[in-house]
């Protein structure tokens, strides 16, 4: 299945301030839509489970269409995250 990372359009173009994340587990996150449209997003502490070597395996919601994503991916956008200032 096809899936696209997303850019938050309410924090587009702003400054970075760092922020909490309010909602299941409150790690960071990062949102991805689905080729169905169904958007959705994948924690950071979900990593801890998955290797480097291998992949973190989902189902979207919408669609239940299986998606798969590299741990190694995963991981740079978190980083990217911490470097411009989103998440401690």
């Amino acid at each position: 299945m096809t899936w696209l990372w997303l850019e938050n359009e309410s924090y587009a173009g702003k400054a970075p301030r760092k922020l909490r994340a309010a909602c299941h587990d409150g790690s960071a996150f990062v949102t991805i839509r689905c080729g169905c449209n169904y958007e959705s997003h994948i924690h950071e502490s979900e990593l801890a489970r998955v290797s480097a070597f291998e992949g973190d395996v989902t189902r979207c919601r919408n669609c239940r269409d299986i998606l798969q994503f590299n741990a190694n991916e995963l991981q740079g956008f978190f980083a990217d995250l911490r470097r411009r200032g989103w998440i401690a």
